[in-house]
């Protein structure tokens, strides 16, 4: 059986006391972080998603936005998008 990645976009965003994975209504995810362009705040978004999803850091790639707030994320695990919104407990952002 063939391996889908899932790719997702995440905005990490400087931290104001909230914690927790947020779903945006653009559909990115938002994560917060005190440093959010910095080799710290990447190393914190692949170790959360690891632990999550009980998976090696290995198995997590940042694919673009290495130096940017935004990120582009690859996630080598078949899972689908709802299945990591459940398993993050994302909450739903809403306008």
């Amino acid at each position: 059986m063939a391996l889908h990645p899932l790719i997702i976009d995440v905005d990490v965003v400087k931290e104001h006391g909230h914690n927790g994975w947020f779903l945006e209504p653009s559909g990115w995810f938002r994560i917060h972080h005190k440093e959010p362009e910095s080799r710290e705040a990447n190393e914190f978004l692949i170790k959360s998603l690891a632990e999550k999803l009980h998976l090696s850091h290995s198995h997590i790639t940042i694919i673009h936005g290495v130096e940017e707030r935004i990120k582009r994320i690859k996630i080598g695990k078949d899972i689908t998008r709802e299945e990591l919104i459940a398993v993050l407990e994302a909450q739903e952002i809403k306008k």
